[in-house]
């Protein structure tokens, strides 16, 4: 991963490797640090968080969770898992960032969304 051309890196992943790095502090002290010893007796190591960032990101971008799990080494069951790299990770980023409008103000949720179904030429319509 961290030899990957720029361009192919925010191809896959949809951010530069700066904003990634910038993800992964932000996320940081949201993310439960796993039993150690567990982890080393059930596959060997934890999980490190920029793995399980570069997968949920990976994922988010369209990626398959089995293709991801093969190329990370990571369990199929594990991936999914409330415990395991998705759920807590999403979690961690929705902890870490907060959305920048109301959700009760109708008239700029309005606002937001004739922004996007202009920008995409008229297919999204009622996204924000």
């Amino acid at each position: 991963m961290d030899l990957l051309e720029p361009a192919l890196f925010k191809r896959m992943f949809r951010v530069d490797k700066e904003t990634f790095s910038e993800l992964l502090d932000r996320i940081a002290p949201f993310m439960q640090q796993k039993n150690l010893t567990k982890a080393r007796n059930s596959s060997g190591s934890p999980i490190v968080l920029k793995a399980r960032l570069a997968v949920t990101l990976r994922w988010l971008a369209g990626a398959s969770h089995l293709d991801l799990c093969f190329a990370f080494g990571i369990a199929p069951s594990t991936f999914y898992h409330p415990a395991g790299v998705l759920w807590p990770t999403l979690e961690a980023i929705d902890a870490a960032f907060t959305i920048g409008f109301a959700f009760d103000d109708i008239e700029r949720l309005e606002t937001l969304s004739k922004g996007f179904y202009d920008h995409s030429g008229g297919v999204l319509d009622g996204c924000v």
